[in-house]
């Protein structure tokens, strides 16, 4: 039969009775046990359900649900907890929710008619265990989940640009994504268990169900929902408990995290790991360091929800080994996996045309993420590239802003409004992605007051809590000859 996410998952549920499909720190789910939580949470209300709403956190359960969800017949909208009253209160009036699913820790009272479901012990789920005795049972169940291919799962996005968006995609995209993610690098990777730190954005989800479909024997390791203890420590606990392949997917700043936390520990615990490092740019000086520590197999992805989300991939071993360019801070993005066409447009800007990618946001807001070139529709990815020897590198957004720690700012509107706050005409905002800093320059006085104050200010209006650095010049700023302040210029002298 031909390869398909679909018939993958399910042969492998089918396949996996003894084996432990879903871990954490604390309990395990193997493949029949995940059957019949997703049955006696979901399942007695599946038909008078128009949808399905379930907020995820980074709980094993959510986990759990998510990657089932996303493959069930019954349309699901999977939301970060990110989520707002008012942006529930409006998906249920307006697409007929018939149940919420949600961790304990959220407090809900919306209900209308609405079932709300909490999440339960893996003890008080699991019931009429002693009923599930063969293996045609398991595929009698799996088949009933599984009826036909999914319609639409509707992914609430991170809010990494600012604002949370509601992104459909349908079994063709991800289905897509999954074929050319596989084809492209994830079938050359030897592991068993996935561990990732990352939240369950559906940027993280996704990959865990290619990861869990794409061999018979693979599991997904994840957090307890109570848990005190940082995913972080979790998994590097983990790493150096189990003697089994690991594949590890992250960003690199909590990979840069991990390594210091190794270190600190003098633990050699990466020699039997593959790394997937997404979401952020990725710079030479952190690449050299995992590869120092003789890691199986080291990757850099990148792509967005948007297109389901992997589009490009780096063999980075491979890279290193036969590319010694020491001009270059940041790592190229590397080539389009299969199944992916790409141009680049009007100010280098990276153009996608692949099943992978989505249709557009849900209220069909944003319309000009699309420019049509012949008969291809292609997605405006918004992130400056260029090419050089067959590889592609990314330079950056198109609005100047910048990522860290997997959030987008904009330091254009960051500026604007701390100008009019502080009535100081003179401000820049410049990230450092290797530190992980938001660098602010005021170009006035030393003022402790003001300093506390502009640090409140940014907490309040950025996304992410990430590192402030703030640096007062009494000068006048250098500046270009348009007026602007030479942006480049501070960029080099505090940026190392």
């Amino acid at each position: 039969m031909k390869k398909s996410l679909l018939f993958d998952f399910k042969n492998k549920l089918i396949k996996g009775e003894g084996q432990l499909v879903f871990e954490c720190k604390d309990y395990s789910y193997n493949a029949i046990e995940s059957i019949q939580y997703y049955k006696n949470i979901i399942n007695y209300k599946l038909n008078q359900a128009k949808s399905i709403l379930v907020i995820c956190d980074t709980s094993i359960e959510s986990h759990l649900l998510s990657c089932i969800s996303i493959l069930s017949p019954t349309r699901t909208f999977l939301i970060g907890k990110e989520i707002k009253l008012t942006m529930i209160r409006e998906i249920c009036q307006t697409y007929k929710i018939g149940l919420i699913v949600k961790p304990e820790k959220y407090n809900l009272k919306i209900c209308n008619g609405i079932e709300i479901v909490e999440y339960k012990s893996k003890n008080e789920v699991l019931i009429n265990e002693n009923k599930i005795i063969s293996q045609l049972y398991i595929k009698n169940e799996v088949d009933k989940i599984f009826t036909k291919e999914p319609e639409m799962t509707i992914f609430m996005s991170s809010g990494s640009t600012g604002e949370p968006k509601l992104i459909p995609l349908t079994y063709e995209n991800i289905n897509s994504c999954y074929l050319s993610v596989c084809e492209g690098f994830l079938e050359t990777i030897n592991f068993i268990k996935v561990l990732s730190p990352n939240d369950t954005s559906f940027v993280c989800i996704l990959p865990h169900l290619f990861a869990l479909s794409s061999r018979e024997k693979s599991s997904l390791y994840a957090n307890p929902i109570n848990s005190n203890a940082s995913p972080l420590l979790l998994v590097a606990n983990e790493l150096q408990r189990k003697d089994e392949l690991m594949l590890l997917i992250l960003v690199p700043s909590v990979l840069k995290l991990l390594l210091s936390l190794i270190r600190r520990n003098r633990k050699e615990i990466l020699k039997r790991t593959s790394i997937i490092s997404a979401g952020e740019p990725l710079n030479y000086e952190l690449a050299e360091e995992v590869i120092n520590e003789n890691v199986l197999s080291f990757y850099n992805v990148y792509g967005s929800t948007e297109v389901a989300p992997w589009i490009f991939s780096l063999n980075i071993k491979n890279y290193l080994s036969e590319t010694k360019n020491e001009n270059e801070y940041i790592l190229p993005i590397g080539k389009p996996l299969p199944r992916v066409k790409c141009l680049i447009g009007k100010n280098n800007e990276l153009l996608i045309c692949s099943k992978n990618v989505f249709n557009g946001y849900l209220n069909n807001i944003y319309q000009n993420i699309f420019e049509t070139k012949g008969k291809y529709k292609f997605f405006r990815l918004g992130d400056r590239v260029v090419k050089n020897n067959n590889l592609y590198y990314c330079e950056g957004r198109l609005n100047g802003a910048i990522k860290l720690a997997g959030k987008f700012i904009n330091p254009i509107i960051l500026e604007a409004k701390m100008k009019k706050k502080f009535d100081l005409p003179n401000i820049i905002v410049l990230g450092d992605s290797n530190k992980s800093i938001l660098l602010v320059i005021l170009f006035t006085k030393t003022n402790i007051i003001l300093i506390k104050e502009v640090r409140k200010f940014i907490n309040d209006n950025i996304s992410i809590k990430v590192p402030l650095k703030i640096v007062c010049l009494d000068q006048i700023p250098k500046s270009l000859r348009s007026g602007k302040i030479n942006r480049l210029f501070y960029s080099k002298k505090f940026i190392k």
